[in-house]
């Protein structure tokens, strides 16, 4: 089955199986991780695989020559907001269970970088000087090495010249 994903129907399964009593649906997401990532809803057990946009330790890598994005990760964490219930488990590719409320302090560090990095773009800095400014200090706790670090600032500073602004905390997007 080939499938990809909507943007007028986010969250919609593309693929839904009955499977030993058990409802799976197969959801598309929208460029995250890589630019093909599907995530698996367990709908009678109430858990959902959410692939590797997410980790909860280190920091976030999007495979940007696969497609990934960095927005797409905010955009993703939006959308589990809306299609996971509070007790819902979701199954990070890497790490542990966690709830969609776990999301959210992803979600801010995420929306903060992007910001810093953007304004320091948009100034004229070089990504060597914004590498410089070790602008991830408050996050790392995460336990996370250099070439993580690094490898997330220069993710971001690419992707920079392409974000709308954010207002309020919040992307405005089309």
């Amino acid at each position: 089955v080939t499938y990809r994903y909507d943007p007028t129907a986010p969250g919609e399964p593309a693929v839904t199986l009955n499977m030993n009593g058990e409802t799976v649906d197969f959801i598309p997401m929208m460029p995250s991780h890589t630019g093909g990532d599907t995530v698996v809803r367990f709908r009678n057990a109430n858990v959902i695989y959410i692939e590797d946009f997410y980790r909860n330790f280190g920091f976030p890598f999007a495979a940007q020559t696969s497609g990934g994005s960095i927005q797409g990760m905010i955009e993703a964490i939006d959308l589990f907001q809306t299609i996971a219930g509070p007790d819902t488990w979701l199954i990070p590719g890497h790490g542990t269970l966690i709830h969609r409320e776990d999301l959210l302090p992803y979600r801010a560090m995420l929306v903060d970088i992007v910001t810093k990095v953007t304004a320091r773009r948009d100034q004229g800095q070089s990504l060597e000087e914004v590498l410089a400014a070790n602008l991830t200090a408050p996050y790392e706790a995460q336990g996370d090495t250099q070439q993580s670090r690094d490898r997330f600032i220069r993710a971001v500073y690419a992707e920079a010249r392409d974000f709308p602004p954010i207002v309020n905390g919040r992307r405005a997007m089309p």
